[in-house]
C-alpha cells in the first residue's frame, strides 16, 4: 500500500489545512460570481492592479528570438536578468548589489524548499507571523519549525535570541523573515534589521528575508528596505525578490535571490543536481518588466486599492482599522457576534460568509497566524474602483455589529467536505 511520507502529512494537517480549504472555496466561488467576485485572498495575480508592462507583440518577438526555448537554461540565471536586476535595486533603494551573489530561481517556495533540503542541521525558526509555505515546506523536508514571537508582526528579537540558544549550532539551519509582514503589513526599521542582524551573526545562524515587496509602502518612518541596508547582512543573508506582486507576472515563476555566496551557492548546487532551471523565455520576460518598469507608478496604483480597502471598512464600522505601513495586507477582526458563536473559528466562519454572500474572496487570518483565529486577511489585489463598488454593494450589511447568519455553520463544513477531493494551487 503507497503511504505518504509522515512530514508531508504533518505539513499539510498542521499548516496548510485552512490554507488549501479556502483556495477551495475562492476557486468556487469565483466561477459562480464569475465577474463580479472579488479576489482578496488567493495571491495568484496583481495583474489587475499594477500596469502590463509587456504587449501581445512583445511576447511573440520573444518567443521568436534566439531560440530560447531550444537549450537547457544556466543553473545560475540568465546574465541579462541578473545586470537589470542590480540596476533596479541601485534605482530604488541606492544599493549596489553588484559584489553580492545574484541566482535565479523559481520564487520564494522553490527556494525555501531547495534551502530546507540540503541545509545541514534539524532546527528552523520562523516568524509566528507569515506565509504558511515558510511553515509547511521545511516540515515536509523533514525540519522541525520553531516559532518566534511578533509583536503585531514585528520579530521580539529578545525572544529569537532566546530560542536560538534552547539548540545547539549544529542543529540550527536558517531564519526566516517576511517583510513588509504578510498579513499584518508591519516593517521592520533600520534598527530592528540590524538587531537581527547583530544576533543570528552572534550565533553563526543564517537568514532568508522573503522580500517580495519592494516598491510598496505607507510610512515614511518604516518604508519597504533591504535587509543590505546593513552592510554586514551579506556575510550571512539571502534576500528574495519575486515578480509575483507588485510586477503582475506570477505565472513565470521567476525569483531572484541575492546576498552571501556561499549560501546562494548550495541553492544552485542543488538547482543544478535536482534540474530546476527556469526557462530563458520567462527569464527575457522578467528582465524587460524590470527595465520598462515606474516605480511609483506600481506604489501609486496598489496604495489607491489598499488606501480604498482601509477606508471603506472604516466606513463600515471598523473605526480603528490602522493602515499597513507597509506590502500588500492587513487583518480584519471578525464582527463581534462570529467571535461570541464561534471563538477562534470567528475569521474562518466570517471569510466563509464574505464569500458566499457577497463573491467577496478574503480568507482567515489563521493560515497565516495560528493565534489570530478571530480575524480575517485582505489583500489588495483588485483595483480601487472596483473595491469602491464593493463597499456600496454590502454598505448597511457587512459590519461589526452584524448578525451572524443561520446554518452557516454547517455550511461551512459541508463545503470544506466537498474540497476534501479537489486539487487546488
Amino acid at each position: 500500500m503507497f503511504k505518504i511520507n509522515e512530514n508531508f502529512e504533518k505539513a499539510r494537517a498542521e499548516y496548510n489545512r485552512i490554507y488549501k480549504n479556502f483556495l477551495y472555496i475562492n476557486d468556487y466561488y469565483s466561477k459562480m460570481y464569475q465577474s463580479d467576485f472579488m479576489d482578496l485572498f488567493s495571491a495568484s495575480t496583481f495583474s489587475k492592479v499594477v500596469p502590463h508592462w509587456l504587449s501581445d507583440s512583445d511576447y511573440c518577438a520573444l518567443v521568436k528570438a534566439n531560440n530560447n526555448y531550444e537549450y537547457y537554461p544556466s543553473p545560475e540565471g540568465d546574465q541579462e536578468l541578473i545586470h537589470e536586476f542590480h540596476k533596479f535595486i541601485r534605482e530604488i533603494y541606492g544599493l549596489d548589489f553588484s559584489n553580492y551573489a545574484t541566482l535565479i530561481c523559481q520564487g520564494t517556495m522553490q527556494a525555501i524548499d531547495a534551502i530546507s533540503c540540503i541545509t545541514k542541521g534539524k532546527v528552523v525558526f520562523v516568524m509566528d507571523s507569515t506565509v504558511t509555505f515558510a511553515k509547511s515546506i521545511p516540515t515536509a523536508n523533514g525540519a522541525q519549525v520553531v516559532f518566534i514571537k511578533t509583536n503585531d508582526g514585528i520579530i521580539d528579537t529578545v525572544d529569537l535570541e532566546q530560542k536560538i540558544c534552547e539548540y545547539s549550532e549544529e542543529d540550527r539551519m536558517y531564519l526566516y523573515i517576511n517583510y513588509p509582514n504578510n498579513p499584518t503589513g508591519s516593517q521592520l526599521s533600520i534598527d530592528e534589521i540590524r538587531e537581527v542582524v547583530r544576533i543570528t551573526q552572534k550565533y553563526n545562524l543564517k537568514v532568508v528575508h522573503d522580500h517580495d515587496i519592494c516598491m510598496t509602502s505607507y510610512s515614511d518612518e518604516r518604508p519597504s528596505i533591504s535587509i543590505f541596508v546593513d552592510e554586514e547582512a551579506e556575510k550571512n543573508c539571502i534576500e528574495i525578490y519575486t515578480f509575483s506582486k507588485e510586477f503582475g507576472l506570477s505565472g513565470l515563476r521567476v525569483g531572484v535571490i541575492v546576498g552571501n555566496r556561499e549560501f546562494i551557492d548550495m541553492i544552485k548546487y542543488h538547482n543544478y543536481e535536482m534540474n530546476v532551471m527556469i526557462p530563458k523565455l520567462n527569464q527575457q520576460i522578467a528582465r524587460i518588466a524590470m527595465e520598462r518598469i515606474e516605480p511609483n507608478e506600481v506604489k501609486m496604483r496598489i496604495s489607491e486599492s489598499m488606501y480604498t480597502l482601509i477606508n471603506g471598512f472604516r466606513r463600515l464600522g471598523w473605526n480603528e482599522l490602522r493602515t499597513p505601513q507597509a506590502g500588500i495586507s492587513f487583518l480584519l477582526p471578525a464582527p463581534k457576534g462570529f467571535i461570541e458563536k464561534f471563538g477562534e473559528m470567528a475569521g474562518e466562519l466570517f471569510a466563509f460568509h464574505m464569500q458566499r454572500d457577497y463573491g467577496i474572496g478574503v480568507g482567515p487570518a489563521k493560515c497565516n497566524c495560528i493565534d489570530k483565529g478571530k480575524y480575517i486577511r485582505v489583500l489588495s489585489m483588485e483595483p480601487a474602483e472596483k473595491c469602491s463598488v464593493m463597499f456600496e454593494r454590502i454598505y448597511g450589511k457587512v459590519s461589526p455589529d452584524m448578525q451572524v447568519p443561520e446554518a452557516l455553520l454547517e455550511e461551512y463544513k459541508n463545503m470544506i467536505k466537498k474540497g476534501e477531493s479537489c486539487d487546488v494551487r
